[in-house]
């Protein structure tokens, strides 16, 4: 379809990238028109941006944003090569920015925006949870967020997705996934808390092997992230194999359920 069509941009969540970027390379077509890709809807891995670059389309833009807000905040295009990893950008015009902070280095993010909705509902019941009129139009996002060193934010975790590790500190979950997925025996990872009696919580890796007969151990993914000078509290101290990761129909990582697989494992 892109190339039937001349598409010149393109947006897609992470997940869809990959496998556009798969196909393409299984069976190349001529995308001599698509100008742009717009990574969209969750953070991008690390390991995809120059495989997009190299298959898909040199430019490459990070977008952030929500159903309830429209777009929030984007990488530009002369940013480095690597952003769009590393940033979720600047504010777009018209766009308000509001930090609280959260702990551990991180802010809770509050968005108002024209573009955002009037209020949400729930689904059953149509009691409201939010409304515009009665937050002054900010929107509390549920997202964690610090500062990328270039004017724009980093995406740090959604609140509700959070690991405190053994000494109640919170776990940088995206770094330690993005280094996990960079394992040359990992094709996909997750990291979630699970409850512990000692620490009241630790993180689980949920990882995706490259070879189901060979997956990586634990004391192997763990060697691996010290050897990355990750330090010790930041890994995971339990691992969970799975062949996919559960997925939302936005393509974002369901991570209620791997905590609800975690939880389990551990408690047997």
């Amino acid at each position: 379809m892109l190339a039937r069509n001349g598409t010149q941009v393109l947006l897609a969540v992470p997940w869809a990238l990959a496998q556009l970027v798969a196909e393409q390379r299984r069976a190349p077509r001529p995308l001599g028109t698509l100008r742009t890709v717009v990574s969209v809807g969750t953070p991008l891995p690390r390991t995809l941006v120059p495989r997009i670059r190299a298959t898909l389309c040199e430019r490459l833009v990070n977008e952030w944003g929500m159903t309830e807000l429209g777009g929030g905040t984007a990488t530009a295009v002369d940013d480095p090569d690597d952003w769009p990893a590393l940033s979720m950008g600047r504010a777009m015009p018209g766009v308000e920015l509001r930090l609280e902070p959260a702990g551990g280095g991180t802010s809770h993010l509050f968005v108002r925006s024209p573009a955002a909705c009037l209020a949400t509902a729930e689904r059953d019941t149509g009691r409201l949870r939010w409304s515009s009129a009665s937050t002054d139009g900010w929107y509390a996002t549920g997202d964690l967020v610090d500062d990328d060193g270039r004017g724009g934010l980093r995406f740090r975790g959604r609140a509700a997705d959070r690991v405190k590790g053994s000494d109640s500190q919170l776990i940088p979950v995206q770094d330690v996934e993005d280094e996990l997925r960079d394992h040359p025996r990992v094709r996909d990872a997750a990291l979630v808390g699970y409850p512990d009696p000692e620490h009241s919580e630790l993180p689980c890796a949920v990882v995706v092997p490259e070879d189901a007969d060979d997956p990586p151990t634990l004391a192997e993914l763990r060697a691996y992230l010290t050897s990355r000078g990750m330090t010790e509290w930041y890994q995971p101290s339990r691992l969970e194999l799975l062949p996919e990761l559960p997925r939302t129909h936005l393509g974002k990582v369901d991570k209620r359920t791997l905590r609800a697989r975690a939880a389990g494992a551990a408690a047997t």
